[in-house]
C-alpha cells in the first residue's frame, strides 16, 4: 500500500524509520544479539527507501558500514538480509555499482557458504545488468 500512495503513509513510514534507526543503534552496541524482526525491517525499509529519499538518503551507507565493520559477528540471516537490501538499493539507483561490488567482493572472506552463493549471484547479476544496454568494457 505504501508504494501505491506514499504521501498517505509517510507518517507510518517515518515511525518505522525511527524504529529501524533505534534497532541499528542496539545492534551496534551488541552485534551478537540483534533485535527481533530486524531482517524483515531491513527489507521493508529498503523496499520503501526510493519513495522517501529525503529520509533514507544515507541508508545505503549505513548498511555498507555495518557490513564492512561487523560482517563476521552478525548472524547469517542478518548478513544475507543486509546484502539483499544493498542489491535492492543498487537496482533502485540509490547505490553506485562500483561501491557495491567492492563491498561484496570483500565479504567473500566470511565463512558462510549461503552468503558466498548470494554474493556470487548478486555480483554476476549486477554486472550483467550493467552490460545489458551495451558492453561496458571499462566496468568489466
Amino acid at each position: 500500500l505504501i508504494k501505491r500512495d506514499p504521501a498517505s503513509y509517510q507518517e507510518e513510514f517515518i515511525q518505522q524509520w525511527h524504529h529501524f534507526q533505534s534497532c541499528l543503534g542496539i545492534l551496534n552496541l551488541n552485534p551478537l544479539s540483534p533485535p527481533a524482526g530486524l531482517p524483515e525491517l531491513i527489507s521493508f525499509v529498503a523496499h520503501c527507501a526510493p519513495l522517501y529519499k529525503q529520509h533514507c538518503g544515507g541508508l545505503a551507507e549505513q548498511l555498507m558500514q555495518l557490513l564492512g565493520e561487523r560482517a563476521d559477528s552478525l548472524s547469517p540471516e542478518l548478513r544475507r538480509s543486509l546484502v539483499q537490501a544493498l542489491i535492492l538499493l543498487r537496482s533502485r539507483g540509490m547505490l553506485a555499482l562500483d561501491r557495491l561490488v567492492r563491498l561484496l567482493f570483500g565479504l567473500f572472506r566470511v565463512r558462510d557458504k549461503a552468503l558466498r552463493e548470494q554474493l556470487f549471484g548478486g555480483i554476476v547479476g549486477e554486472i550483467r545488468r550493467a552490460n545489458r544496454p551495451h558492453l561496458n568494457n571499462g566496468l568489466n
